[in-house]
């Protein structure tokens, strides 16, 4: 199965994203409706394109690969870029049997393909996101002006 993830956008009820680099932003959904507001950081707007394209994507997240023979202990997932990786998507979800906090790692994308090495952490697989996936869950979700 390459299903990464497979979460309704109604469930998701904050997004936060961290980079290598240390920038971090988060996004939370405070009603039933699907209208977002900025937790962090302050001053920044929620950047409604890119987060409505991640809550479509996370709806139905395919994997180009499954990399079944890879190593996913912690202390094996450096060749990865999983170590410290790329890029941390942390979903909290409404309630439910699954869970309430999936965390999605992307590692370094290759660069000839752009496709890079992800993991749903506390699962044993690691994947392989195809490059489209991998530039669009790059961008980032926070701008600093509100568009009319």
């Amino acid at each position: 199965d390459r299903t990464v993830l497979s979460v309704p956008a109604g469930r998701i009820r904050r997004i936060a994203a961290l980079r290598r680099d240390g920038s971090r932003c988060a996004a939370v959904r405070p009603g039933a409706a699907l209208t977002w507001e900025t937790e962090s950081p302050a001053g920044a707007y929620v950047a409604a394109d890119v987060l409505d394209a991640w809550l479509t994507r996370f709806a139905d997240l395919k994997a180009g690969h499954v990399l079944r023979d890879a190593p996913v202990s912690p202390d094996k997932l450096r060749p990865y870029g999983l170590d410290r990786p790329l890029v941390r998507l942390t979903l909290d979800l409404d309630g439910g049997e699954d869970g309430l906090r999936r965390v999605l790692l992307i590692g370094d994308p290759d660069p000839k393909t752009g496709a890079a090495p992800a993991l749903v952490q506390g699962r044993p697989v690691l994947y392989e996101l195809d490059a489209e996936t991998v530039r669009l869950l790059l961008r980032w979700p926070m701008k600093e002006e509100q568009t009319k």
